[in-house]
């Protein structure tokens, strides 16, 4: 039987044949379903070691994707020739949904992250993931002027002020915060329809409800287009306290830290 050390040093080794150019996706789709295979059982779920690292590492679907490792097609099928192995893990089943999500099928993408809850109940990263895709999908029926859209919008609604109002999920309440404002801003804009008093109090709350040391210049943004967007709709009133607030020094955060990928530390 293989020891952990040798089994690491393998790994690594074949995460960097990975990179090397001249392969081709189905040969590096090979190789990352022998280092999934070799890993797995070597951690558990919820465990933060050299093991759990590694598996993010070669599973994640942004990089995978971004990077030009493999399409789509082929890194849906890699994973779901590892169900078998990975279903374990709750990190697996998100990466699963992501790539769901990016093929517009937001019905298989719900199913994905539900998963990924059952084995992870406290997991941050897909209780956001759930809501935010039931959002998304909302968004993307009212294009289509299809009458499900606002039941979606509920239901994500829902599901994203659950996580902002655990205080166990109080690391994440700045990047669920923003997630519901983008997504009910565009919701009411698409709609032609204004927030009301009680939801703009909701939102000046929780901003107001981030720690200083936490803010930062991305989710200041969309607070100033929030505020701009009450100023228009007449209703700067309801908005007093925020205008008044004192944020602090802001952290220097992009858009990418607000992705759903990166938000598995949480």
């Amino acid at each position: 039987m293989l020891d952990g050390v040798y089994i690491k040093l393998r790994c690594q080794r074949l995460i960097q044949n990975v990179l090397i150019q001249g392969l081709s996706i189905l040969e590096r789709k090979e190789i990352i379903l022998a280092v999934v295979r070799q890993i797995t059982g070597q951690f558990n779920e919820g465990d933060i070691n050299e093991w759990s690292e590694i598996f993010q590492k070669v599973l994640s679907v942004k990089a995978l994707l971004s990077e030009d490792i493999m399409d789509i097609s082929t890194l849906r099928n890699l994973l779901n020739e590892l169900e078998g192995t990975s279903k374990r893990y709750s990190y697996y089943w998100i990466q699963r949904g992501l790539v769901a999500q990016r093929e517009g099928e937001y019905d298989l993408a719900d199913n994905y992250f539900r998963a990924a809850i059952r084995v992870r109940q406290q997991s941050y990263q897909a209780h956001h993931a759930l809501a935010k895709n039931l959002m998304e999908r909302s968004l993307k029926l009212l294009e289509k002027e299809d009458g499900y859209a606002p039941y979606y919008m509920s239901e994500g609604e829902k599901a994203i002020k659950a996580i902002i109002e655990n205080p166990a999920f109080s690391r994440g309440l700045i990047y669920s915060l923003h997630t519901y404002m983008d997504m009910k801003m565009k919701y009411c804009l698409k709609k032609g329809i204004v927030l009301s008093d009680s939801e703009i109090g909701y939102i000046v709350n929780h901003i107001i409800a981030i720690p200083k040391d936490t803010m930062d210049n991305y989710m200041k943004v969309i607070i100033d287009e929030f505020i701009v967007y009450v100023k228009s709709n007449g209703m700067e009133k309801s908005i007093q306290m925020l205008l008044m607030h004192d944020f602090g020094k802001l952290q220097e955060r992009c858009e990418d830290d607000y992705k759903i990928e990166n938000l598995d530390v949480l």
